[in-house]
């Protein structure tokens, strides 16, 4: 009889998942800038900026809408293990997002190709516009996602 020996580990045939960059600088949530950088070809880094004024500010806290101001794990993984694993495959698709906060998704979305609408409650949506202008330019060659009051 032969000796016991270690089943062998399985082989993977998908490479591992790749990982966004996230950097945040110190501070409470409503006064971050958050830096998300992209891998693979895209090789991008968003800048978000979370800052807002007091006049912003007073209606998010009194309501949901603080929410919107977060970078949530769901859309950490939703980038991780949907968006990035298949690169080539969003080219030409419609993406809506439904209550998109800071929009990194989204946004993904348009940098592999995606045709994007970015949702949020109304007193989100000025800041969600700021961040789409200054990540997206005119000489990117990437259609920059719109954003629309969700209703």
């Amino acid at each position: 009889m032969a000796p016991y020996a270690e089943p062998k580990p399985m082989e993977w045939y998908y490479s591992p998942p790749l990982k966004l960059g996230v950097e945040t600088d110190s501070g409470a949530a409503c006064e971050q800038t958050l830096e998300v950088t992209v891998p693979l070809a895209v090789e991008r880094k968003l800048r978000l900026d979370l800052r807002m004024s007091e006049n912003e500010l007073e209606p998010i806290f009194s309501g949901a809408a603080w929410a919107g101001t977060v970078f949530w794990r769901a859309a950490i993984q939703l980038c991780e293990q949907q968006l990035l694993r298949s690169p080539n495959g969003w080219h030409g698709k419609h993406v809506i997002e439904l209550g998109c906060g800071i929009g990194v998704p989204g946004m993904i979305a348009a940098l592999l190709g995606a045709r994007v609408v970015l949702t949020e409650q109304p007193t989100l949506v000025d800041l969600l516009e700021r961040n789409v202008a200054a990540n997206f330019t005119a000489d990117d060659g990437v259609l920059p996602p719109s954003a629309a009051v969700l209703s």
